[in-house]
């Protein structure tokens, strides 16, 4: 049961990373409008990534301290 916790963790960690840097870099990558700026759905990607990467972490950490 442990490792299939310690996996959704990685794997919540690893997706929460992926959506923080495509709403970071969404002009660069062609995913935004072109000619506009930092937008407020990629203020919400960003914040809604880094918050699911924060939880993975989180998971991950106790998960590591019950070992």
């Amino acid at each position: 049961m442990n490792e299939q916790l310690r996996l959704g963790a990685y794997m919540l960690t690893a997706f929460g990373v992926i959506v923080l840097l495509a709403s970071l870099f969404a002009d660069p990558l062609a995913l935004g409008e072109p000619g506009t700026s930092f937008g407020w759905k990629q203020i919400l990607g960003s914040a809604f990534g880094f918050i699911l990467a924060t939880v993975g972490i989180v998971f991950l950490r106790q998960t590591s301290e019950h070992e």
